[in-house]
């Protein structure tokens, strides 16, 4: 393996970086992880001021740390602690997305869609964390 190459099991997407025009590679969990925050952030801005400095806040740092731990661990070996804090980072995002939708931050529709969302990143980080123990 190349220095400075990432180590994984789950297969690559390549993506065209617009700023540089070089590809860059990228894992489909953290493409999925970044599509949900792509999706939740905005949300996260139209809470109502009672729970926008205190839920939408905590909703943020829980999805954003989950990304920096994904990518954290595609840069190393010993990933197997950093996949399961990922995947409490993740557990800890949707028990707040289910309080956000019981005190009407977020409509049923809207959790039905975050919580599709974070399944699939649940389950990409569970196929890589099992990926890696083989």
């Amino acid at each position: 393996v190349p220095v400075g190459r990432p180590e994984h099991s789950e297969e690559e997407v390549v993506m065209v970086s617009q700023a540089s025009g070089r590809q860059e590679q990228t894992l489909p969990v953290i493409e999925a992880t970044r599509d949900l925050l792509k999706w939740l952030l905005p949300h996260l801005n139209k809470f109502p001021k009672t729970h926008r400095f205190v839920l939408a806040d905590k909703m943020e740092d829980e999805g954003l740390d989950l990304l920096l731990l994904l990518i954290d661990a595609r840069y190393t070996k010993e990933r197997g602690a950093l996949l399961r804090q990922a995947n409490m980072r993740l557990e800890r995002l949707r028990q707040l997305t289910k309080l956000a939708t019981e005190v009407r931050c977020l409509s049923d529709e809207q959790y039905r869609y975050a919580a599709n969302l974070m399944h699939n990143v649940g389950s990409q980080i569970g196929g890589w964390a099992k990926g890696s123990r083989a």
